[in-house]
Order: structure tokens, then sequence, then C-alpha cells
């Protein structure tokens, strides 16, 4: 199977999880794709472990570009600490 959507770090997670239920690996570098990939595959534990990272890590530098991924993805918490930041 092809995936061009995703890294190998973030499929790798994401797989480890889904199959050993760890969350060994993790970096907050991971949480948009494997956003991506928890949205996609419908995984509401990895997803919320995902938007947990990113609510955390809002930065002026990134508050943009989350706001954006907040829309995409329908996260409407994330949205509302974006506009409050």
């Amino acid at each position: 199977v092809k995936m061009d959507d995703t890294s190998p770090e973030a499929l790798r997670f994401f797989l480890r999880f889904i199959y050993a239920g760890t969350t060994e690996g993790w970096s907050p570098e991971l949480a948009e794709p494997v956003l991506a990939l928890a949205t996609k595959y419908d995984v509401p534990g990895l997803r919320g472990r995902c938007i947990h990272a990113l609510r955390g890590s809002l930065t002026v530098e990134s508050v943009c570009d989350l706001l954006l991924l907040a829309d995409l993805y329908d996260i409407q918490e994330l949205q509302e600490d974006a506009v409050q930041f």
C-alpha cells in the first residue's frame, strides 16, 4: 500500500498506537501529521492526544497555522484557544 499523504515516522507512530496501544516515540512534531491520520481513519483517542498536544503548543509563531489546522479538521477547542491567544 502506498501512502503519499504522511511521513514514515507519523505512520509508524500511528500503527504502533493502533496495534499496541502505546504512545512510545511521541514527539510534538508528530502532532499534525498524526492528527491527519487519526482523523482520516477515525481514531478518536489518538486524535484527542494530538489536539491536546497542539493546544499546548500555541505560540506567537504558530497561532495562525494552528488556527488554519483547527478549521481544516473542525477542532472547535483549538480554534477557540487560537483566537483567544
